[in-house]
């Protein structure tokens, strides 16, 4: 049976809400868009990095849920305590938020291309 969702959904709409707020505002509220292709990256890498660092210690309850550890059903501070304490929460999180934010901020500039040239193609 699939463990964790819970934790999951919590996880993952902490991320959406930490990753579209911000990027919503600042292709609003600055010019940092109209600048190079490059400043569209910076800018979504670091917001994703921002909401992946944000959201980590979610991540890492999720894991812990999904693989049943300490035991299947264990609470939150059950885990917490597994992990060492709250700075437990934290293990591994600097290659995390850095494969993150770098795979999204790709993501997220792709798919503006590709809106664009859909756009202009009439596909939308």
């Amino acid at each position: 049976a699939y463990r964790g969702a819970p934790t999951q959904v919590a996880r993952t709409t902490a991320m959406l809400a930490l990753i579209f707020v911000p990027y919503d505002v600042v292709r609003r509220k600055t010019t940092w868009f109209e600048r190079s292709l490059a400043a569209q990256w910076l800018v979504v890498t670091a917001v994703c990095a921002a909401s992946y660092a944000a959201a980590w210690p979610l991540e890492t309850l999720k894991n812990l849920a999904q693989a049943g550890a300490p035991r299947p059903g264990a609470s939150v501070g059950e885990r917490v305590a597994a992990l060492g304490g709250w700075r437990g929460l934290y293990a591994g999180a600097g290659p995390g938020i850095a494969c993150g934010g770098f795979r999204n901020g790709v993501a997220f500039v792709v798919m503006a291309k590709y809106q664009e040239c859909a756009t202009r193609w009439g596909l939308r």
